[in-house]
């Protein structure tokens, strides 16, 4: 029977249920619930990501935290405070306060260049907090920690990501969940009872559960969209328009807003990659006189698109679906795309578009996100 207050469907509700299931936690038990966590972790919040567990260790007189188990065999020892009585970093203050933190860069940056007091904690709302250093040496940009409690202390549960991620109530309430049974988990193996059968065979269990389930995303999902810069103005505005009242569901990436410095090229794809959803708006008007056709497919709109349209025919990929846009005076559509819905761009006698467009448009993206 599940116990009401947490959702079975998400991982930490399934790993709720199973710690409050077992009365016993050696371990080879816990080794592998660290394994699911660790990969739960980095399938949600990217590959780089990374993952400790702390636990409290005497230090003389005071106390440090020390990494019981981690996502790459890493170790840090974290004291708590500076003599001068301040906190040695944020994850010492999630620790010594009791506060969840989601700590990111004020200007998105990486962690270790925030300079002091630009590093923020979007869940407790805490400011100055003291700069960050990742114990990987790779560049992060969110920093997650949860203090682990039962009737005392007994840790911190600690995740990095190189992404900055917004601080989303599902991710909180995942993230909040999954700290609870861990704390439970820790202060069962804390006890050394003795192995049971039971255990193991629970836990194999809830590996099969996480191998063939879906989880709801814990980030929002981005859509990348894409036209030329020839594109018609009045069309990317009804683009533009439309994803308005998404915005705060979604990220949003127009390739031709993309300053970064670096390969263009790979940025996009990289953009697009990380994407589960795409629009792309193929056509650009051209020489009616020399072509017959008022509009032609832009070469690299169609290379994106057949980006999008492979990643979206891929199995356990992003993105989930995409909106192909054409004119409807072009030439042929790309063979690829022959057998995808493709939406025409509805025209008025006067060349004007049509309202219908913006209809048929927020319909589709409404089949793609939901309604809003």
């Amino acid at each position: 029977m599940v116990e009401m207050g947490y959702p079975s469907r998400t991982f930490a509700g399934h790993l709720k249920q199973f710690s409050r299931s077992v009365d016993i936690v050696d371990k080879a038990t816990f080794d592998g619930v660290r394994d699911l966590i660790i990969r739960y972790v980095k399938r949600e919040l990217g590959e780089q990501s990374y993952f400790e567990l702390l636990r409290e260790r005497p230090a003389g007189a005071a106390m440090d935290l020390d990494t019981f188990w981690s996502s790459e065999n890493r170790s840090q020892l974290l004291s708590l405070r500076h003599q001068d009585g301040t906190f040695e970093s944020a994850a010492a203050f999630s620790f010594a306060k009791e506060k969840p933190l989601w700590v990111v860069g004020r200007n998105r940056d990486s962690l270790e260049n925030c300079q002091p007091g630009d590093c923020r904690g979007q869940w407790s709302q805490v400011t100055d907090l003291p700069p960050h250093r990742s114990p990987t040496n790779r560049p992060m940009k969110t920093l997650i920690t949860l203090p682990l409690r039962r009737k005392r202390p007994l840790g911190l549960f600690y995740v990095e990501s190189p992404r900055y991620l917004e601080a989303a109530e599902l991710a909180r309430n995942e993230f909040s969940l999954l700290a609870d049974s861990l704390a439970t988990l820790l202060d069962l193996w804390e006890k050394n009872e003795t192995h049971s059968d039971n255990t193991v065979e629970a836990v194999d269990n809830l590996r099969d559960m996480i191998t063939n389930a879906q989880f709801p995303r814990l980030t929002r999902p981005q859509v990348f969209i894409a036209h030329s810069a020839r594109a018609d103005k009045q069309v990317t505005g009804v683009i533009r328009q439309v994803l308005q009242q998404y915005e705060t569901k979604i990220d949003i990436t127009y390739w031709n807003d993309i300053s970064e410095a670096g390969n263009v090229t790979v940025q996009i794809g990289e953009k697009i990659v990380n994407s589960r959803f795409g629009i792309c708006y193929l056509s650009e008007p051209t020489n009616a006189a020399e072509s017959g056709t008022r509009f032609v497919d832009n070469p690299n709109v169609i290379f994106e698109a057949g980006m999008l349209h492979a990643l979206a025919n891929a199995p356990n990929a992003p993105p989930s679906g995409w909106i192909p846009i054409r004119e409807r005076e072009s030439s042929s559509a790309p063979f690829d795309f022959a057998h995808e819905r493709i939406l025409e761009v509805a025209r008025l006698s006067t060349g004007e578009v049509a309202p219908n467009f913006e209809t048929d448009l927020r319909s589709r993206v409404n089949a793609l996100l939901g309604p809003e």
